[in-house]
Formats: structure tokens, sequence, C-alpha cells
């Protein structure tokens, strides 16, 4: 930047020094996005949006719960669905049924499982498991798993794929892991 400007840093605009600008952003006690823009005669404008960091505490503290209720195993809605599980997968109190994982069968013999995950999460994965008797449960490989279009700027859309044999039995499920 230019030293001996006197411009401030604290400013809604800052003028550019041999084509470049140094912008700081600093977070306020309010929550949301921060775009910011910079545009300057004769040259198109462009635009970056900061999304913010939901960390756990801060999604269960949002959602009003309370002692044993904000623990990431608690389940304190009619859902049935563990904290962990509903903070990785974006979901309010109330969630849309768009928003909630969804279960299908398609025409060429696979099973499916569709869900949403928090595009940005804090030491937080989702693992798609199968199991062929509900007690030992495993990963799904990364070619059993698809990412879908999706025009939500939170999450991203995924969709777990297992293809399904006559006479045999599969479960499906998601499971939120904390990481270290």
């Amino acid at each position: 930047g230019d030293q001996p400007s006197h411009q401030p840093f604290q400013a809604t605009e800052r003028d550019a020094f041999n084509g470049y600008c140094l912008a700081l952003v600093k977070a306020t006690n309010a929550s949301g996005y921060i775009t910011l823009t910079a545009a300057a005669p004769g040259l198109a404008s462009g635009s970056i949006t900061i999304r913010p960091l939901i960390t756990f505490s801060n999604y269960v503290s949002d959602l009003g719960l309370l002692g044993a209720d904000a623990l990431p195993g608690a389940r304190p809605f009619a859902d049935g669905e563990p904290n962990l599980l509903r903070y990785a997968m974006n979901l309010g109190a109330t969630p849309a049924p768009n928003q909630l994982p969804a279960f299908g069968l398609t025409g060429d013999g696979f099973v499916t499982l569709q869900f949403r995950q928090r595009k940005i999460m804090d030491g937080v994965e989702i693992h798609a498991q199968i199991s062929a008797n509900l007690l030992n449960w495993s990963d799904l490989s990364a070619g059993q798993l698809v990412q879908l279009a999706d025009d939500d700027p939170d999450t991203q859309r995924y969709e777990a794929r297992v293809s399904i044999t006559s006479g045999s039995e599969s479960f499906l499920r998601l499971e939120a892991v904390q990481q270290p």
C-alpha cells in the first residue's frame, strides 16, 4: 500500500495504490455473511462472500439448548437425530423436508441415501456407513458416494449408492464424527 496515505483503515472504501488494495475485514457480534466488492472506473468489479465458521458450541447455543440437551450425542428433537449429526447436516430445530436425509431405490438395483453436509465445519465429518446386520458398520468407499448439484451456499448434497442383490440385506446410516 501507499505508506504515506492517511486514509482510515476502518472505512467502507479504500483507494488502490499501483493496482493493489489491502482490505482488512473485522467480524462484529452480528452473524451472517460478509461480501467484499472491489470496483474501479473502467474495470470489471469483483466480489467475494466470506461465510462464517459456525462451531458446534455456537450451533447448540443458537438452538437454545442447555446442559445435557446440548451434548453432541443428545437427541432433544422429535426426529431423534443426535446434535452432532444435525450440526453436520446444517439442520435447524424444525428442518424443511428437503433438508432431511432421504432414502430411495433406483431402477438399476441401487438403494440410495441423499443427504446434505455443511460446507464449513469445525472438526466434524459425516460418514455414510453400511451394515448387513445392524451391529457391524463400515464406511462406504469413495466410489459409493456421489456429490450432487446443489444451489445452497451453506451445504453440499451427496448421494450414497449401494448395489442391492436378491436375498441380501443392507442397511445405511449417517454418523457424525468429531476429529481431534
